[in-house]
């Protein structure tokens, strides 16, 4: 939950047509969380832990502490639509998924960044304060006004409380802890789950596979099935399947001469 919340608000910070990802991976028992965002409109995630977690769980909207992760790294990885990826990778450091995004901005973009996050039950909730680059900030600021500014605004967010963040409305939010500034807040932007999984991406998986291994798993299972890990959405092929699969790939380009 708080990794969804922390990617639906780093999301709205690209303004580009596309997907970001956000991947913590590690050796603990969790051993990967992601979440993902599409054109700041979809949101889904997945956990991959071991069967059992010998460490404590925190109580409900308590952060989870990174050591269920153990050693690992963090990955922010932008797909524009139609362009060229941007990945970032950072060791996990900090002991919470707030304090570990904090750390990507820290190391790899130099941007000043500080995040709320909170998630109980169905309900995650986010607060992102980050500082504007160097360009496009005010000409009449210098830059050690600027460092008092993002101290002073976080400062006053540091005194906002878990059930606050989950609870209260964002006007309402914003402007109590804000209350000596000008508080404008943007039309929101409605998010939901949807998953990006289909027939036709489940149909070229198994076109990039050898057709003997298909034929195995088939002799042995009678159908070939596969499994969406966020949506559990199950697709299933059999022998008829396969053929036409392997029939519509397109043949190999053979050498020029």
């Amino acid at each position: 939950g708080e990794l969804l919340a922390a990617t639906a608000l780093l999301a709205n910070t690209v303004k580009v047509k596309g997907t970001l990802t956000v991947q913590a991976s590690g050796d603990g028992p969790v051993r990967v969380l992601m979440a993902e965002c599409r054109d700041r409109a979809s949101l889904r995630g997945i956990a991959r832990f071991d069967d059992e977690i010998d460490a404590p769980l925190p109580p409900p909207g308590v952060s989870m502490g990174t050591e269920l992760l153990g050693r690992g790294i963090l990955t922010i990885t932008i797909r524009p639509d139609g362009g060229e990826p941007y990945q970032g990778i950072v060791p996990l450091s900090g002991t919470t998924i707030a304090e570990v995004v904090e750390g990507y901005f820290e190391r790899s973009e130099q941007i000043p960044t500080r995040l709320w996050l909170s998630a109980e039950d169905t309900q995650a909730a986010g607060l992102l304060i980050q500082a504007l680059p160097a360009e496009m900030a005010q000409a009449e600021r210098s830059e050690r006004q600027r460092r008092e500014d993002f101290t002073r605004v976080t400062l006053l967010a540091d005194t906002l409380r878990a059930g606050e963040l989950r609870g209260v409305d964002n006007e309402t939010l914003l402007t109590r802890l804000f209350n000596e500034e000008r508080v404008l807040l943007q039309p929101p932007d409605p998010l939901a789950f949807r998953c990006t999984c289909s027939e036709e991406r489940s149909r070229e998986a198994l076109r990039a596979m050898p057709r003997a291994e298909l034929e195995e798993i088939l002799e042995a299972e009678g159908v070939i099935s596969m499994d969406c890990q966020f949506c559990h959405v199950v697709y299933e092929f059999d022998a008829i399947d396969v053929e036409l699969v392997h029939r519509d790939a397109p043949a190999p380009e053979g050498p020029t001469h």
